[in-house]
């Protein structure tokens, strides 16, 4: 019995690792001059799906008040990892604009 709970849960645990997650990234060149590196890979985390949206032909006007709504309930929370909602705002702007460009 214990063997076959054991196998049980290392076939899930081995189907559930296999599958990869395909975010798209904020292009670094997209974003402003004073922007962390940690502050990239943070709007990256939360914006990554609306980049894909964006690619898949979601509006600019769209997809910036989705990413908005995101950063705006983050730091409402407290959850934006120090950063001002306006500096994560602004990277995420930039990189929905790049997107638009890029995929238009």
């Amino acid at each position: 019995m214990k063997k076959s709970i054991i196998s049980i849960i290392s076939i899930a645990s081995i189907l559930l690792s296999s599958f990869s997650v395909n975010a798209a990234e904020v292009p670094r060149e997209s974003a402003p001059c004073n922007a962390s590196n940690e502050a990239i890979i943070f709007v990256e985390s939360c914006i990554g799906d609306i980049l894909t949206e964006v690619q898949n032909g979601l509006g600019y006007a769209d997809a910036r008040a989705k990413s908005n709504r995101i950063f705006f309930d983050a730091f409402l929370k407290g959850r934006t990892n120090g950063y001002s909602c306006g500096e994560l705002v602004d990277i995420a702007n930039a990189a929905i604009w790049q997107y638009k460009d890029m995929y238009l």
